[in-house]
């Protein structure tokens, strides 16, 4: 009996050295992730420069996923893209507090600015010049506590003839948390929850669903979203049918037009 048990120990002990001496599985996994993380940011931060090096805006590439950096990047290839021509427009919204009111719209913030609004619409031109592309940037962030929490809706529309929605969009949401002063991203979406001839639209959750109503604020938010010419373009050109910004709070909204050009 006492050799039985003898032998068993031996047993247990050499297994235990033997489990020791394998190398950690878990340190292996981690220096591998950490490898791969590391090549694809590397790979990421490659492709953004080169998207600038072609006229992309550095203040609309500094916020893309790796996703939307590396389908521009293969557009860019694929279309062979010289350069890029760039409109942007600014928008401050006041949401009046009676129904009857007027939404007001300002090209720059004023002390009743509640709501702000950036967009770029970015024209893609091939070495042959001819217009391959327009993708369409929004950003936007609440200055002021909404009155009205519940859910918003952001629309985009553009005229048919002239583009066609290629069925490329990414869109997420952010609000600032008020324990840790950092912000939360959340609701991200890669496609439009409404679509129709020359329009999609997607609804805007302005809370957080992870984090207690009264410990957030600034909701914000931001879309990108692609097209592909729905006849021959060439730049440069000036078009009269501007995109349209469409951003609805407590069945009010607020209407913008964003130029289209390439030159």
């Amino acid at each position: 009996m006492k050799k039985m048990i003898a032998a068993a120990l031996t047993v247990l002990l050499l297994y235990g050295l033997y489990r020791f001496s394998l190398p950690s599985l878990t340190e292996e996994q981690a220096g591998f992730t950490e490898k791969i993380s590391q090549e694809e940011k590397e790979k990421k931060d490659d492709r953004t420069a080169a998207l600038q090096e072609k006229g992309f805006p550095q203040s609309v590439a500094e916020r893309l996923d790796e996703d939307t950096v590396n389908q521009i990047y293969e557009k860019m290839e694929t279309d062979q893209t010289e350069s890029m021509a760039v409109c942007r427009g600014s928008y401050f919204v006041e949401f009046p507090s009676a129904f009857t009111g007027t939404v007001q719209i300002e090209e720059t913030k004023t002390p009743s600015s509640q709501l702000e609004i950036s967009a770029d619409a970015l024209s893609y031109i091939s070495s042959a010049g001819e217009i391959t592309g327009c993708d369409v940037s929004i950003v936007y962030e609440w200055l002021s506590k909404p009155g009205n929490q519940n859910e918003d809706m952001m629309a985009i529309g553009w005229e048919p003839g002239l583009l066609t929605y290629s069925g490329y969009m990414r869109s997420s949401q952010k609000v600032e948390n008020l324990n840790s002063g950092k912000e939360v991203y959340y609701g991200f979406s890669s496609e439009a929850s409404l679509a129709g001839t020359g329009k999609i639209g997607w609804y805007i959750n302005l809370q957080s669903p992870d984090i207690t109503p009264k410990m957030q604020d600034h909701p914000g938010g931001s879309a990108y979203i692609s097209f592909i010419p729905a006849k021959p373009l060439e730049a440069p050109f000036e078009s009269k049918a501007d995109i349209q910004l469409v951003y609805s709070h407590s069945g009010r909204e607020a209407v913008m037009a964003l130029p289209l050009a390439g030159e």
